[in-house]
């Protein structure tokens, strides 16, 4: 059996042992490296760095970043969004746990590139050349899963596997985490099962990073959880997609999911012209108005579902009510620091914007172009 034969038989060994206890260590990445196999594939037309430009400019803002370029933040989410929240996990034979989200620029941003955050003006995504099911980092307790995505200076090469340049993924803020009971996992409505941002850190403190991105047969995978062990869980059959490729976002959005199938548009991308901008953005006084009156709301509602929750803990039978406390205040306190940072993070972003002006954005352009 020569090198490359050898290599993906480890790999295909390394996915079907692929639960959440095989590998411990903080930025595993399946082997530790890959031997020099194709680069991925990519279904559908070719297209340069201006078709996310256009593509994405009527649902959020670029700027220019210090230094990662031009990023876009999205429009109109929540304060306490965070990436990898409004979709689902659903499992694919061909690429393991694909993100599959409601969100009209989801095809783009939890597929391509990575997340980052600012504290001027929150969340912001950096385009990517390369198409995977989901670009994320995972974590697993007794009985939670937590991900969360992975950081600009993560990067993937085709003949190496991914990059970490230097970043340690237990640097990861708790708050950036997203944890859900592992019994919803796979639940086609998610976000309705996602913990609060304050419980995060005791998940945080009791587990450890891993990634288990793999590319397998040209194509990028992550089988980081097995189909076994999530159905220990749910004490149902995990459901299987098949994933078809289309030509566009718009022909994913009328397709989304049906028969058991899954609508994916992964064109390849490649380097556009010199002197490439993106459009601008648009007026902002509205929407700052209308974002001011959402977190208030938002906060109040958080504030009374944890109220409720630990109300219930507390008169539930046989409970040590000591440590009960102490960690119920712990929490509070989380839940109280959260929500000032993320009246915060409103207050300075808005306040960017303001000085910034606004701007005229024009209309996208189409720069899909089909592969000769």
């Amino acid at each position: 059996m020569d090198r490359k034969a050898l290599h993906l038989a480890l790999l295909g060994a390394a996915v079907l042992l692929g639960g959440p206890g095989w590998g411990s260590r903080a930025q595993d990445t399946a082997l530790g490296g890959f031997a020099r196999l194709p680069a991925p594939t990519a279904a559908g037309p070719t297209v340069d760095i201006g078709f996310f430009y256009d593509r994405l400019a009527p649902y959020g803002d670029w700027r220019q970043h210090p230094q990662w370029g031009y990023v876009w933040s999205p429009r109109g989410v929540s304060v306490d969004w965070r990436p990898y929240t409004l979709g689902r996990w659903a499992y694919t034979d061909n690429y393991g746990w694909m993100w599959e989200s409601d969100e009209d620029w989801g095809w783009a941003c939890f597929h391509y590139g990575r997340w980052g955050w600012d504290n001027n003006f929150g969340w912001y995504w950096m385009p990517g050349s390369y198409w995977g099911p989901a670009w994320v980092t995972w974590r697993n307790g007794p009985d939670v899963i937590g991900w969360c995505a992975l950081p600009p200076p993560v990067r993937w090469q085709p003949d190496v596997g991914l990059e970490f340049n230097g970043f340690n993924l237990d640097y990861l803020p708790a708050w950036q985490w997203v944890f859900v009971n592992t019994q919803f996992f796979d639940a086609p409505r998610l976000h309705d099962y996602i913990l609060l941002p304050s419980r995060s850190v005791a998940f945080v403190g009791q587990s450890r990073p891993f990634v288990r991105l793999n590319l397998i047969d040209g194509r990028i995978a992550d089988f980081a959880f097995s189909t076994g062990f999530i159905e220990g869980f749910t004490h149902r059959p995990v459901q299987r997609f098949r994933v078809r490729h289309v030509e566009s976002p718009s022909a994913m959005r009328l397709a989304r999911e049906r028969d058991g199938e899954i609508s994916v548009f992964s064109p390849r991308v490649q380097r556009g012209p010199a002197g490439l901008v993106p459009p601008a953005s648009g007026e902002i006084e509205r929407r700052q108005r209308a974002e001011r009156s959402q977190l208030q709301e938002q906060q109040r509602a958080e504030q009374a579902r944890q109220e409720e929750r630990q109300r219930t803990e507390r008169t539930a039978p046989g409970v040590a009510q000591e440590p009960l406390q102490r960690r119920q205040e712990a929490e509070t306190r989380a839940l109280q620091g959260e929500h000032t940072r993320q009246r915060q993070t409103l207050e300075n972003r808005h306040a960017r914007e303001r000085q910034e002006g606004p701007r005229v954005a024009r209309a996208p352009q189409s720069r899909e172009h089909r592969t000769r």
